[in-house]
């Protein structure tokens, strides 16, 4: 079985770790690189990496791009990371052995351990299983998953071995990105019922800080990134309620006829510093 991995890049400071995470383990590694502006590209490919550049389209369509280019390149199986994750040596090792082992379904899940930096320390905010590793042939992304997409893949199974996940180091700066990927999810999702915000903030900081166990890892420190990521899903909650009231109808009318970009670039110019109140709204 031949193994290909890929990564997703766009002005991607940890590029060179990620490449060379998934040469440790992978037959070929490919980036997919949606429009960097800085050496993102030039720094994938002297790690040893196969760059195709594509337009940003959102995130289904650059990972259906990606699983669709291996299997041209004959590979069986898609491993990936994203670009601000890692695999350690010792994991690389274990999932050396597990490709020798022949133990394959059509899809895996691996754990995923996601770390916060503060100034003070490092810490594990959080783990999960995520649908990694999987049959090029049986991995379904669409188009219209513009956010917040996993792959559609049948009885994937866990597999203890980790990818280790930068998640949050700066608070600050996912302010705007977080409101621009809240606002595209509620465009996608605009038939789901809406939650109260407060209730979502509540339940995600208990999960992430309690139930998750993030304080007794983090302590004080905990809190914040906590903060950060419950406001994060009051936010999408927010934006929903405005699609579902007609808010952001331009938006809708061009994400049902299929034209990502344009959607892409309302919700981003909707968003930019000092954009007028209006804009924030249609």
């Amino acid at each position: 079985m031949s193994v290909g991995g890929f990564i997703l890049s766009r002005n991607s400071p940890r590029i060179d770790r990620a490449v060379r995470s998934l040469a440790a383990c992978c037959d070929q590694v490919l980036v997919v690189d949606t429009g960097s502006t800085d050496d993102t590209v030039e720094r994938a490919a002297a790690s040893g990496a196969e760059v195709k550049t594509v337009p940003w389209l959102g995130f289904g369509n650059a990972r259906r791009q990606a699983v669709s280019a291996l299997g041209e390149r004959g590979h069986d199986y898609a491993l990936f990371i994203d670009s601000d994750e890692f695999i350690t040596d010792d994991d690389s090792a274990k999932l050396r052995a597990f490709f020798r082992s022949g133990l394959w379904s059509a899809g895996h899940r691996l754990r995923l351990n996601e770390w916060v930096t503060t100034p003070r320390r490092r810490f594990l905010f959080r783990t999960g299983y995520r649908t990694r590793l999987f049959r090029v042939d049986a991995a379904r992304y669409e188009d219209w998953m513009l956010i917040h997409e996993r792959p559609r893949v049948e009885g994937a199974r866990p597999v203890s071995i980790a990818i280790e996940h930068d998640y949050l180091t700066e608070n600050a700066s996912r302010s705007v990105k977080a409101r621009r990927y809240a606002l595209l999810w509620a465009i996608v999702h605009r038939q789901r019922s809406a939650k109260p915000e407060a209730v979502q903030l509540v339940s995600h900081l208990v999960r992430n800080l309690l139930v998750k166990g993030a304080l007794w890892r983090g302590g004080p420190d905990a809190v914040v990134p906590a903060l950060v990521e419950a406001r994060y899903h009051a936010e999408k909650q927010r934006a929903l309620r405005q699609v579902q009231a007609g808010l952001h109808d331009e938006k809708v009318r061009a994400f049902e006829a299929g034209n990502w970009a344009e959607v892409i670039a309302a919700v981003e110019q909707s968003l930019e510093p000092g954009a007028p109140a209006a804009a924030l709204t249609r």
